[in-house]
């Protein structure tokens, strides 16, 4: 961005941040609803290997750590923004219908994917 090759690039705030791109570029625009996939897996066998009763306990443990891991990143990006604008950043989010616009035109194409993609989309 400094020497003018690109002219933009979608990331979590979290690089923007920690990379101080606030000395290069001021505006960050907010993409909401949009899709970042870190998948945690296991192998199926493995699991069946653990028996039903620590199958369960697994499974619970992992959809509670889900919240907490979704909310971390909720608090997260919040700081960051935060960290932004102190800098001399500027925080730019569209506008209600810009953002459905936005959010139909990414769950169109992730839909897409994951049809191709048939075990991307199981649990």
């Amino acid at each position: 961005m400094q020497n003018r090759t690109i002219d933009g690039m979608v990331a979590a705030a979290a690089p923007f941040v920690a990379f101080k791109y606030y000395d290069i570029a001021k505006p960050m625009t907010f993409l909401p609803a949009t899709l970042f996939a870190a998948p945690v897996v296991a192998n199926r066998q493995f699991m069946k290997s653990l028996g039903p009763e620590l199958e369960k306990i697994v499974r619970e443990e992992s959809a509670k750590a889900e919240v907490l891991f979704s909310d971390y990143n909720i608090a997260d990006i919040k700081t960051k923004e935060e960290i932004w604008r102190k800098n001399g950043g500027e925080v730019i989010t569209i506008s209600p219908e810009e953002a459905k616009r936005y959010g139909d035109m990414v769950s169109a194409v992730a839909a897409s994917i994951a049809g191709r993609r048939p075990l991307a989309a199981k649990g």
